[in-house]
């Protein structure tokens, strides 16, 4: 009696062994399968992230990326045949925006994501929509002060956390004194810092330097200045996609090189170069 409770026991335990191994290796559904069972765009954005993401005047989201999210919804619903796409969009900043992808929560996000390997999650990035690179927001009367006559630990430079200007500025500046700014306000903070002079720069890629200034009524080339000229870094954007997910990266990308999106972004980049020269090796081919 007990060999037989014990037999069927083991039984049981081996099947359901096998099922759990079984539902283990069963294919994940992908994100282009799940948008046509749900009809829903899953999407994490910065809402002060200018000129990407922002929120105008009536509240509303605009920005480059939000053309670029029409755009995909647009080639979505050519490609599944599909009439109807929701967007439902999540608040993403830099500490959460890969996690939100590489747990599923979100299908992409879109901002200024340097692309680049991130060995943390399992994600992976378009090809690149934007390119921009690093530079230093500083007093326009300072500018000849801090080029030739500062030593370089007597330079307070502010970064934004977490980013790959922090490591840039860390690598290249170590005896400089450098200032974190966090939150969703951080480069705006910055920016502010330099104007009230706690900090003598503000590090940035240049369009985001550009878009903080301007969001806040600051006069580029009249009172502030953007060294260099040309950016000393080449930061390349791209969409963060799930990893390993070929038909889904091959739609976005598909959208990314359209004539379409490089319209868009186009006029960007005409109001960019009014204050920055973008380097001759840093293009989207």
């Amino acid at each position: 009696m007990f060999r037989t409770t014990l037999t069927k026991l083991f039984t049981i335990s081996l099947l359901s062994g096998i099922n759990l191994f079984s539902h283990s290796l069963a294919r994940a559904e992908t994100v282009l399968e799940r948008i046509e069972s749900r009809g829903l765009l899953r999407v994490g954005i910065s809402a002060n992230e200018i000129p990407f993401s922002y929120r105008d005047n009536n509240q509303e989201l605009r920005g480059i990326c939000l053309d670029l999210i029409n755009l995909i919804k647009k080639e979505i619903k050519n490609t599944l045949n599909r009439q109807i796409i929701t967007i439902h969009f999540y608040n993403s900043n830099l500490n959460n925006r890969f996690q939100l992808v590489g747990d599923g929560i979100v299908d992409l996000e879109c901002g200024a994501n340097s692309i680049r390997e991130i060995e943390e999650y399992e994600v992976s990035f378009s090809e690149p929509f934007f390119v921009t690179g690093i530079q230093f927001l500083v007093v326009r009367d300072k500018a000849n002060q801090l080029i030739n006559d500062t030593a370089i630990e007597d330079v307070r430079i502010g970064v934004l956390s977490n980013t790959t200007t922090e490591e840039y500025v860390r690598q290249r500046f170590p005896q400089a004194q450098i200032n974190l700014f966090t939150g969703i306000n951080g480069s705006a903070l910055g920016v502010r810092a330099v104007e009230n002079d706690r900090i003598d720069a503000f590090a940035d890629d240049g369009i985001l330097l550009l878009g903080a200034a301007t969001s806040l009524n600051m006069s580029l080339n009249r009172d502030f200045i953007l060294l260099p000229q040309t950016p000393v870094t080449c930061e390349k954007y791209g969409l963060i996609l799930p990893k390993n997910d070929p038909d889904w990266k091959e739609l976005v990308d598909r959208v990314i090189i359209s004539n379409e999106e490089r319209e868009i972004v186009g006029d960007w980049f005409a109001v960019a170069n009014r204050f920055i020269n973008n380097r001759g090796d840093c293009t989207i081919n």
